[in-house]
Formats: C-alpha cells, structure tokens, sequence
C-alpha cells in the first residue's frame, strides 16, 4: 500500500473516480436541461463531465456553507455516487464508438505520438510532491484552511483572497475524499480534458484530423505544462471558458435556445473559477453581435443574450453572496477602492492592482502594449511564462487561411477579443491561458491539410513546423537562449517515487530545506488552538491549525514586518536606500561596490534590486549574488536586462557607513561597466517591543517559526541564539528552522 500512495497510484485511481462520477452527474444534468436531439458521442461526454465538476463545485460549496467538510460525509456520498453511477457509466462505455473517425493523414502519426509523450510527462510531474508558493500558499493552503475548521471562515486573513473559488472547491472534495495529493491531480484533469475539448471542437467545425494537433498545441504550451504539474486554478478556467464558447457555437450553428443556457451555465462555472472569466462573456457578447448583424430574427437573439447574462449571474450568485456575507463587497476583492471591504484596507487593494497589473519594469507606452505577445514569447522572465513560439508564429498565417471557414473566422474574433479584454487588466502571460484553446483550434484547423483532392504540400510543411516550435520549447531546453523561465515544468519531477521517504526528501531538497518536513509534523502535532506566525519565505500551508495566514496578508505582514524591525535594531542594523539618479536604466549585470566597509556579514551581502511602479516598489528577482571579498564587490545577476531603480542592503559597520558605487553592464553583457549616480539614504529601523508583543496578543499567536535564510540571519540570532526577547521561548530546532513559544 505505501508504494500505491508514494507513487500517487491511488490518489490517481481517486481523480479518476471523481471524473467518472461528474459523467454521469452532468449526463444527467444534460439530459434535463436539452431536449432529446441527434448528437455526438464525444461532445455529449465534453458537456457532461463539464456540468458534472461544476455541480460538485457547487455542491462542496454549500456543504461548506453549512460546516459539513467532514470526511466520513464526503467518503459516504462518493461511495453511494459511484454505486448508483456505476450502470450508468458502463451504458456509456459500451456505446463507445469501436473507431474514431478523422483524417488518414500520414501528419497524424508524429502528432499523435507526440501527443502521448506530453501527456506522460505531464502526468508523471503532477505526481511528484507540490512544491509551488502560490499552490501550497493560496490555490490549496484556502482548501486546507476551510477543511481544517470544517467549512468557509470568516478571517480577515483571506479579505485579500476572497475571489471566486470554483475550482478549489473540486480540491476541497478530492482533498476530503483521498488527499491533497488528489485535489493537485484534479487540475492536471482540467488540462487534459482541455486538450480533449479541442480535439472535440475541431471535429464539428475544423479540418478532419486538426484535433489531435489543436490538442497538442495547448497542452505542449510551456506554461501549460508547467500548470498542468501544479494546483492553480488557470486550467480549470480554460476548460470552462471552451465549453462556454463550445455551446454558442452550437446556439449559432443550431438556434436551439437550450445552447445558450448552457452557454451562460459554463460561463457561471468560469467565472466561479476567477473573475478573469468575464473576458468569456465578453466574448460571447461580441459573437453575438456578428450574428445579430446578419440574422434577421434579432428579437430572438436579443432574448436568448438576455436569458444567457441571467443564467450567468445566478450561477456566479452563490459566491457574490458569500462575498457579501464575509466582506461587505460582493465582488470582493475587485473594486474594494470603491466598495467598502472588511479586512482589506486600500493600501492592500493598490498592492493587489499593482501585482496584476505590472508591466514589469517597462513603462505601458503604445509601444510596449504592441510588443507585448512577442515578450510574452520571447522574455518569459518579464511577464512570467512563456505561451510557446507556435502561437506567436502561426497565429497570422492561420488568420490569413482560415478567411474561407466561418467557425474559424469566429474563433479568430474570439481570440481577439478575449485578448484584448485580458490585456486592459494584465500582461502576466499566466492569465491569458484561457484563451489558448481558441487559438490552438484556430492554429490547427487552419494549417492542416484540407483534402486529399488539394495540393497539401504546404500544410504539411507548417504542421511540421508546428512540431519543430513545439519541441524546441520543452521544458528540457528551457534558459537555452540566456533568457531564465520562471514557470516552466520541473524535469526533476519526472521520476517515480517509490516510498514516502523519497518524497520527503525530495520535498526538502525543492522547497522547504533541511528539517522541512520534521518542522510541518512537529507543528501538526501541537493542540487545537494553536496559531502560527511564520517568518519564513517558504511555506506557511503545510499544517491542518485552524489558522492560515497568506504571507502577504494584511495581519501576517504587519506582524512580520515588527519582527523583522525589531530584530533589526536590536542587532544594530541599519537600513541602506540606494536610489538610482538616472532613469531608465536596463542592464542584466548589475555591481555595487562597497568602499572603506569593514568585514561584511552574509546578511550585509544580500542586496535586494526594485523597479518603481505607480510609487510603489516592486522587487525583481536576482539569478545570482557573488561577493567578490577583495574588491569588496557585489556582482547581481538578473537573468535578463531589467530596469533598477532602487537598491537596499543592510549594514551593520559601527563607524563610517561604507561608501557605495553602482554601475550597469548595458544590456544582457558582463563587462561593459557604466557608473551610475545613485543618492543615498541610511535609516534606523523603528523596532519596538510593545508593538510587536501587542500584535501577537491581537492575533492571538501561540508559536513563531523563524528560518535560516540568506538575508535574514539576524532573525535567529536575535530570538534564539541571544533570546532578546524573553518572552518568545525557543522550544524546537529543525535543521534550518526554529520553533518558539509565546508566553503570556
């Protein structure tokens, strides 16, 4: 048994279970909401499996709303699902077509195949244990939250976090039914069942065969990939977002008005999933003016538009008024500027505007709006992913071929809305996923060899160059260009874990670090009641206390940033600004030199590097430190030309503060070292006891975990090492992590 669960077989086994139940749940939603009608088999599955997660979504919701996440109620009703689905789901198996019907293009051989492969590698990554910060943090540490006091909390905590959570609640059921093991394994579901629908699309409204190449275009997407072995929520959206579009086609191509609702039914689910889905009903809503345009029955389009934003809005109503309920704001967190919203202050809302909408160090001119698909592509470390070369490549020649197919002339219009729509708000290239289907459809339908009666000569060359983007993006060959990828798919996942030890070690080596795991079962095991402050960059999600602070919530940074003060004054710390006098300046290698500083800590050899956005500082990323001791130079790498605008260190020289230099290598060179006039500001961190005591008394906090990282080290100095502050008692210690116990 314990080599089924380290290699994730039976939480496997779960994921397909639960895909099996949502069959036959959403057939049987199907079959009530449409009336009887000749239909394929393959689109009957893509409809129901979708209504069947979105009514198991729903379904966990209310459950929470009731404070029934107990595991025996959920393992129950799973347990009879399955038994009263069991006839019902072997019918369908048995009126499984004996041949798939498509194209006898030699193409499909190499795409099929490769097709295959992806799907391994996906699949063996996505079992390997999640090491991700916003999967272990948000997408499953909100999941873990509610089951751990057993349904929805109202906690100041998550004010910051209260989109809609459709697609989490599919990981709360898996979660309560096996495992989180289970609920990472659902979104992988999402990817592939995406890919699926693809396949679907193009075989009612695209050249025979082009499915398997659409399939494959979406799921080989580098960041696709990297969502497919991960717990977000993006792959859950796309699925929604296909069949939304998926069901308006049919409503044009049919006029049944049965169509719409589904359509507004997918689209309740997609925004269920993240409020980046009313790009979906956006684009719905332009679709629908084309055909009012040239239908002549434009009352009864009217109707059916309406009847779809109100089938919208109350499959959405569940989470606005959970919104209402806990925060005030109904849409929660958007427009918290405007609308009162508990627990979420406006600083709080400006930071949130700021990380969605950053453009990353650049300055949002026209030009950088126009050039903003090629960075997607090409300077994946800028908008944080790369969708792949085949879509930037072969968008525009499959909108030059595609003028002669209406389905795919729509589709365009599709792509080009929902983009566009989705720019105004962001430029992180992990946002447009759900778009990736359309222009996958639209890419393969119209590059893939029409007939036989037709010279093919020529799609076949871009089928096969298709191929060639796709296999130079993998993840093997990622940073090959000198261009870091920031999400792209752990390689090292790719392996089988044949004990629970291997994970744990695994686990260490990836995210948490030495005594990682020890530290999680040791704060598992403290009472109920026990609340947690975490001062750690890694992870604060891994224990079942009733307690879930995001690191950048509003009361885990402010009592984080007392602490981290307070120690810094206590250690004779100061805080060193170095503000860059001249604007603009982008370079990858960045040197600062600290002249007449005596003998340096690590800590006062972490310099951290910030872009100004909208006045407020965002941090980027360094690929590399060197501390070259007798020059006494820093030599940063970012990876990738970046602008700079400002940079802090911490000095502890008693004397004379060190006199600091800055120069610039330009652009992505070493060596072309340019001066740069910088203004300097020292600082004296207002730490104080009081405040940070009174903070822990407010919250209410029992333990402290304090980490030993590069940086920080000043941290367990001060509250375990000298014990500063008595009344935060170091009760354990985990390889880099200390435990300590607030008396009161």
């Amino acid at each position: 048994m314990e080599f089924f669960d380290a290699t994730g077989i039976n939480a496997l086994i779960i994921t397909i279970l639960t895909l099996l139940l949502a069959l036959r749940v959403g057939q049987i939603l199907l079959s009530r909401l449409s009336p009887p009608e000749p239909s394929d088999y393959w689109e009957t599955l893509f409809l129901s499996i979708g209504l069947g997660l979105g009514f198991i979504s729903f379904a966990t919701f209310l459950l929470a709303a009731v404070g029934l996440l107990y595991r025996p109620v959920f393992l129950a009703a799973f347990v009879l699902g399955l038994g009263v689905s069991v006839p019902g789901v072997w019918r369908e198996f048995r009126a499984l077509p004996g041949k798939i019907t498509g194209s006898r293009s030699w193409l499909a051989y190499p795409v099929i195949a490769f097709l295959a492969g992806i799907t391994i590698i996906c699949l063996l990554a996505a079992l390997a244990p999640e090491t991700g910060f916003d999967a272990l943090n948000y997408q499953l540490g909100t999941p873990r939250l509610y089951i751990a006091n057993h349904g929805i909390v109202d906690t100041e905590n998550l004010a910051g976090y209260s989109h809609p959570l459709a697609v989490n609640m599919l990981y709360v059921f898996a979660w309560l039914i096996h495992s989180s093991l289970a609920a990472k394994l659902i979104h992988l579901a999402f990817g592939l069942l995406t890919a699926a629908g693809c396949w679907v699309f193009c075989r009612r409204y695209a050249a025979p065969g082009s499915g398997a190449l659409a399939a494959l275009l979406f799921l080989a997407s580098p960041i696709v990939m990297f969502l497919c072995h991960t717990a977000y929520a993006d792959l859950g959206l796309a699925f929604f977002a296909l069949l939304a579009v998926f069901a308006v086609f049919r409503w044009i191509e049919s006029g049944v008005r049965h169509w719409i609702v589904l359509a507004g039914i997918y689209s309740g689910f997609n925004l269920g999933a993240k409020y980046m889905g009313a790009a979906v009903v956006v684009v719905v809503l332009a679709i629908a003016l084309v055909v009012l345009a040239k239908d002549k029955q434009r009352r009864r389009i009217l109707v059916d538009l309406c009847l779809y934003c109100g089938v919208t809005l109350l499959v959405l109503a569940p989470w606005l008024i959970k919104n209402w309920i806990m925060s005030g704001n109904p849409v929660a967190p958007a427009l918290s500027n405007i609308i009162p919203t508990r627990g979420f202050s406006s600083p709080d809302y400006d930071r949130l505007v700021q990380l969605t909408r950053s453009w990353h160090g650049y300055s949002g001119t026209l030009l950088d709006w126009i050039l903003v698909p090629w960075r997607q592509t090409f300077r994946p470390d800028i908008f944080h992913g790369s969708p792949g070369i085949a879509y930037l490549l072969l968008f525009p020649v499959a909108v030059v071929l595609s003028w002669r197919n209406r389905w795919l002339q729509l589709m365009a219009l599709c792509v080009a809305v929902g983009y566009l729509f989705l720019l105004l708000g962001t430029a992180t290239t992990r946002f447009f996923v759900l778009v990736f289907p359309w222009v996958s459809i639209l890419i393969a339908g119209a590059v893939w060899p029409q007939g036989e009666k037709r010279p093919a000569w020529g799609r076949q060359v871009l089928v096969l160059s298709a191929l060639a983007l796709v296999a130079i993006k993998l993840p093997w060959f990622s940073g090959l260009g000198g261009i870091p990828e920031p999400l792209v798919l752990d390689t090292h996942k790719i392996k089988v874990f044949r004990t629970e030890v291997e994970r744990d070690r695994f686990l260490e080596a990836k995210a948490l670090g030495p005594g990682g795991n020890d530290l999680y079962k040791y704060l598992e095991d403290l009472p109920t009641g026990t609340r947690i402050l975490a001062l750690t960059p890694v992870y604060q999600a891994l224990t079942d206390h009733e307690v879930f602070m995001p690191p950048n919530s509003t009361p885990s940074s402010e009592m984080a940033t007392a602490a981290i003060e307070l120690a810094k004054a206590g250690m004779g710390l100061k805080d060193i600004e170095l503000t860059l006098g001249r604007p603009r300046v982008m370079a990858r290698f960045w040197k600062i030199r600290l002249n007449g500083a005596d003998s340096l800590t690590p800590d006062e050899t972490r310099p951290r590097l910030f872009y100004i956005e909208n006045q407020i500082p965002m941090e980027i990323a360094a690929y590399g430190i060197e501390w070259a001791t007798p020059r006494k130079e820093l030599l940063v790498d970012l990876g990738a030309p970046s602008r700079v605008e400002r940079i802090t260190l911490l000095s502890r020289q008693c004397g004379r503060a060190p006199r600091y230099e800055v120069f610039a290598s330009a652009d992505s060179s070493e060596g072309n070292w340019q001066g740069v006039a910088t203004s300097l500001r020292v600082a004296q961190p207002p730490g104080s006891r009081d405040r940070f005591m009174s903070l822990l008394a407010e919250n209410r906090i029992t333990h402290v975990v304090l980490g030993h990282h590069a940086g920080a080290q000043f941290l367990p100095e001060f509250y375990v090492k000298r014990h500063a502050l008595p009344a935060l008692t170091p009760v354990k210690s985990f390889g880099d992590y200390e435990v300590l116990a607030v008396e009161r």
